[in-house]
């Protein structure tokens, strides 16, 4: 090919006016050193729109989705590029080690940069890459180096603000029709692809030890029913700290949509009953699965997280109970078949326990609690 990248970048910024082989052209120049994979050609047709409502957005979605089954694994090897097997309007990006980039892609730039004051008020989105989509409004997309070495980086979101693709995900690339508008995306900073920043990355850790990928895992929680408690492999960072199994397997679990309040106010008062420092929860709130509603909603894991210290400070020994709960800790005798525990009993053994109330009680065992209940008064 005797395209240079002054040419190419050229051909980009025209792409709208380009014939088919010229896009073409783009892509396969691009496919020499990312993985471009093949998404459906065309635009909706006035029978798609109508059958989504009348909705041009909705109708447009579908073109921009990849057309291979099992099209995740060109993230982790670089897909063959073959001009035959690619719409002449639109082409992806899979992004992760195959292409070598993880792509920041900002829904609504004026709410990314409250968010980025808000959660990184110190740290400043390094110049990289940078195209602007063809869709409405000021959209763009951010290339950084996906890192090298062991670590996974997948898909993240806090919606309607931004989302981070790494493996797993994929972006249009630059030259590709948009097929809601018909415009191009375009570059807008021809600059060296940059390091990811740390929060970035840190938000983005896939702590499964295999190639599922988080989006995939949301998206079967739509078609089938998920037990709540399914165990999925730990990792070194949650070895190191000193909490039990259950907590840990709740920050590794995928809860559904609607089913997320519950485990994730248990694991935050298993870490601060066990002593975790604040940064060291928050950073575990942006980074595993446990976090994904905090994430979507910063404003409700703080309140969340205000009420849980709270809880803790006005009732340490029994910290999953309200604070108007009296559990007693008076001890049985040795030779007694059972004991008397409080709530901290149970939380700081190292004996593993299916809970009837879930993080206090294990099933089919015999529970006494004792309440202190005032004086009513008799007018």
């Amino acid at each position: 090919m005797d395209s240079t990248w002054d040419d190419i970048c050229r051909l980009i910024q025209q792409a709208d006016q380009l014939d088919a082989d010229g896009r073409l052209r783009i892509f396969e120049f691009l496919a020499q050193t990312l993985s471009l994979i093949p998404l459906r050609d065309g635009f909706p047709t006035p029978a798609e729109i109508e059958a989504h409502g009348s909705s041009l957005t909705k109708a447009a979605k579908q073109y921009k989705a990849p057309v291979e089954k099992g099209w995740s694994q060109w993230c982790y090897e670089k897909r063959p590029f073959d001009r035959a097997h690619f719409s002449t309007d639109r082409a992806g990006i899979a992004c992760g080690p195959a292409s070598g980039v993880i792509v920041l892609d900002v829904d609504d730039s004026h709410l990314f940069l409250k968010w980025m004051q808000e959660n990184h008020p110190s740290q400043a989105l390094p110049r990289t890459l940078t195209i602007k989509t063809g869709g409405h409004g000021e959209r763009f997309h951010y290339y950084f180096q996906y890192p090298s070495g062991d670590e996974q980086y997948s898909c993240r979101s806090v919606k309607g603000v931004f989302d981070i693709r790494g493996i797993g995900g994929q972006v249009l690339c630059p030259g590709s029709l948009h097929p809601e508008t018909r415009k191009p995306y375009t570059i807008v900073d021809i600059v060296p692809i940059a390091a990811a920043p740390f929060w970035l990355l840190e938000m983005s850790k896939k702590p499964l030890n295999d190639k599922t990928n988080h989006r995939e895992l949301n998206s079967q929680f739509d078609a089938i029913e998920i037990h709540s408690t399914s165990i999925v492999p730990t990792d070194e960072f949650l070895s190191t700290l000193n909490i039990s199994n259950e907590i840990k397997q709740k920050i590794l679990t995928y809860f559904p949509h609607g089913q997320r309040s519950e485990p994730s106010w248990s694991v935050l008062l298993g870490l601060l009953n066990a002593n975790i420092d604040e940064q060291t929860i928050r950073t575990i709130y942006q980074s595993y699965p446990i976090g994904e509603k905090a994430r979507k909603n910063p404003n409700w894991f703080e309140r969340e997280l205000q009420q849980a210290k709270q809880t803790i400070a006005q009732n340490p020994i029994g910290a999953v109970m309200p604070a108007d709960t009296f559990i007693a800790p008076s001890p049985a005798p040795v030779e007694s078949e059972y004991r008397i525990v409080n709530a901290f009993d149970v939380l700081t053994a190292q004996t593993s326990f299916e809970f009837l109330i879930d993080s206090f009680w294990p099933k089919d065992e015999p529970m006494l609690l004792l309440v202190m209940v005032g004086q009513v008064n008799q007018f």
